[in-house]
């Protein structure tokens, strides 16, 4: 690798865990020497998080209740910024009541929006119906920061609510659960997605009666994952070409737009970008200076999500001023692009990659004709999310140009996209997973390909690698048989021309042996004549 490739793949996280678990180590325990200002020993609470610390994590409160020994009680929070922040003042004011001997467990669970569970059974069991309600309340009352409350809900209690409110007037039976869970369907993510849920909701309950048949249907549940079409890089080109030629039948009102979409193209299919990531490019016009103490984003989640899920960062704090240069700078070489988040403060940084290499090596800079004036496609609102079920307005107009309205309704029905009725026989995000698979043949670390992709390792070597397609590794074969053939031919001109050197060496070493011989003959001749005739005094 290169010098100022080293210097890139040092660039975007600075080495630090990909998981980003050192920076909520650091916010933790920052916030426990807060807490422990204000306590006395004995009497105060501090946050305690199971290791390894990262978000979505449960948020834990420890004390000692008196009268009884140190324990961690749930606060009914999962790590985030904000829920952080809550934690420790719930902390504070658990603090204050341990020092003024005015704690009662009563009051604590008052104060986390919880009612306390005994032990013993309820006088009168909940029905199925009061059940979901107060769980209901609970959830959105957890999710009120989170604007895509209402769209979690139906993801992954819809098929619960929907049972729950057939026999709302019941108590819960094996039966009733039962019919619940088999809503979905064996081997699906769909039924995944409904155990879990009813996990969550027994949980809340304190119900362990139904948890060994949770964890039967889960052992019998083994979904098998999609396989996606992914292109080659061949393929890649071939669409850039022709693949945006106008149509005909198009009004002249709309057929500038072919180039906008060709200009989006090129942005995914060379940084491997997700389709909303086009619309918070930050250094296009003007250079973005990273100053020290900043962070840089890198996912928490994985990118087979759906698109109206939230994406959840973990970031990575750089040590020193970096200067990213405009992509329309001419100086600039390295064509680094600096992508910004909407909701946190945090960039990434993402390379440029092309079979030929990245960066100052990426042709596809010039074949894609990517340094031109800002053209992304028209879309009002573009970073909107949409009210039905979340997804960004400039994602669904992508997804539908790549997947054509006329097919819309025949791919629903399927459940997937067809690569037959695709307008190019794959999906935009299949060249994020291309874009993967390049990086992996040419060698780079897959450290640096989940940080410029902006997710972390794991998912960089088995989600994104396991769909890569039959075509694209006979591809890689060929162009490492390429490579081989190349360095043997190499290896063989360096052997013709050793060879070759070495009959010269030989050669020139007879003529020097002959040349001795001679030179020998003639000091022979020369003493012999001075013998015969020797030189006469003057």
């Amino acid at each position: 690798m290169t010098k100022e490739n080293k210097e890139l793949e040092n660039l975007p996280s600075e080495q630090l865990p990909n998981d980003g678990g050192w920076h909520w180590d650091r916010l933790v325990t920052e916030a426990n020497e807060r807490l422990h200002k204000i306590g006395r020993h004995g009497k105060r609470a501090k946050i305690k998080i199971s290791s390894p610390i990262k978000p979505g994590k449960a948020i834990s409160a420890q004390f000692k209740v008196p009268g009884d020994k140190q324990r961690s009680y749930g606060l009914n929070l999962s790590l985030n910024k904000n829920n952080l922040v809550k934690a420790e003042e719930l902390c504070s004011l658990i603090t204050g009541q341990l020092v003024a001997n005015t704690f009662t467990l009563d009051w604590f669970y008052s104060l986390i929006g919880k009612i306390e569970k005994v032990s013993k059974k309820p006088e009168k069991p909940l029905t199925c119906k009061e059940m979901l309600e107060e769980y209901k309340t609970h959830y959105f009352k957890q999710g009120k920061d989170n604007k895509d409350t209402d769209n979690n809900w139906i993801k992954y209690y819809r098929h619960i609510e929907k049972t729950f409110l057939k026999y709302k007037n019941d108590v819960l039976t094996l039966k009733i659960l039962k019919e619940t869970i088999e809503c979905t369907n064996n081997n699906s993510n769909a039924r995944n997605v409904t155990l879990n849920s009813l996990g969550n909701l027994f949980k809340y309950f304190d119900n362990n009666d139904f948890k060994p048949i949770i964890k039967r249907y889960k052992l019998e549940n083994n979904p098998k994952p999609k396989q996606k079409y992914i292109p080659t890089d061949t393929q890649i080109y071939h669409v850039y070409q022709s693949g945006f030629e106008i149509n005909p039948s198009c009004s002249k009102r709309w057929r500038y737009r072919y180039a906008q979409w060709q200009f989006l193209y090129s942005l995914l299919a060379i940084y491997g970008l997700r389709a909303h990531e086009a619309w918070n490019i930050k250094n296009w016009d003007e250079p973005v200076t990273l100053k020290a103490g900043e962070w840089i984003a890198i996912a928490d989640l994985e990118d087979t999500k759906k698109e109206n899920e939230e994406e959840q960062y973990s970031y990575h704090q750089i040590k020193q001023n970096r200067i990213i240069p405009a992509i329309l700078d001419p100086n600039n070489k390295d064509y680094l692009l600096c992508i910004g988040h909407e909701t946190k403060t945090g960039y990434r940084v993402a390379i440029p990659m092309s079979p030929s290499g990245i960066a100052r090596n990426c042709d596809w800079v010039q074949k894609f004709n990517l340094v031109q004036s800002m053209n992304l496609p028209d879309v009002k609102e573009a970073l909107k999310r949409r009210p039905r079920n979340g997804t960004r307005n400039c994602t669904h107009a992508t997804t539908k140009w790549f997947n054509p309205s006329s097919n819309w309704q025949k791919n629903k029905r399927n459940n997937t996209p067809n690569k037959c009725t695709l307008r190019y026989g794959f999906t935009a995000h299949a060249l994020r997973h291309a874009y993967n698979i390049r990086a992996h043949r040419l060698g780079i670390t897959p450290k640096m390909i989940a940080d410029s992709l902006g997710h972390g390792q794991d998912i960089n070597l088995t989600t994104y690698k396991r769909h890569e397609q039959i075509e694209s590794k006979i591809e890689g074969i060929e162009q490492e048989v390429s490579k081989q053939v190349k360095k043997m031919s190499k290896v063989q001109e360096l052997q013709s021309q050793l060879e070759q050197a070495l009959k010269q060496n030989a050669y020139l070493e007879d003529e020097n042996k002959h040349l001795k011989a001679e030179n020998e003959k003639l000091r022979t001749e020369l003493a012999m004549l001075k013998a015969i005739h020797p030189t006469q005094p003057q």
